[in-house]
């Protein structure tokens, strides 16, 4: 079965041992990051809870322990602003294209004619969907800075 596998040539191959060696590595990694952390607070704990540090060494432990804490948190919630924000841009480029597209292509259709009913309507529904795409990554940064959109009358 492998040998199927491998036989698409060398690309085929590196690209396949690359999605199965990948994720095991980034587990180990984590898992390696996860217990090198977990000692190095549990030695903290330990220290704390001793007695034999003074309480300015335990109040500046516990402050280096809440800035550490504070750290990856802002980085967590900047890597998922830069993700939320990737993925709206995303919405809105595919939902525009599919407008354009789909809005020239029922242009066409209706132009020269001859075209039938269900493709029509095909295309009605997929440039519907292309501008509800392009509409949404606007009205969810109208509803994320709290302000209704505004009427135009």
């Amino acid at each position: 079965m492998l040998a199927q596998i491998f036989d698409g040539g060398a690309p085929t191959a590196i690209v396949l041992l690359a999605m199965l060696i990948g994720p095991f590595l980034i587990v180990v990694w984590l898992v390696l990051h996860y217990r090198s952390r977990d000692l190095r607070l549990r030695t903290i704990r330990s220290a704390i809870d001793s007695g034999s540090l003074d309480a300015n060494t335990k109040r500046e432990l516990l402050t280096a322990l809440t800035a550490e804490s504070q750290r990856r948190s802002e980085f967590w919630r900047k890597a998922y602003g830069k993700l939320v924000s990737s993925g709206r841009s995303i919405v809105f480029v595919a939902g525009w294209l599919t407008f354009v597209v789909a809005g020239l292509a029922l242009l066409g259709m209706v132009l020269a004619g001859g075209a039938r009913d269900v493709e029509i309507q095909s295309a009605v529904i997929v440039t519907a969907f292309g501008f509800a795409l392009v509409s949404l990554p606007l009205a969810l940064n109208e509803m994320q800075k709290g302000r209704a959109p505004q009427n135009t009358r």
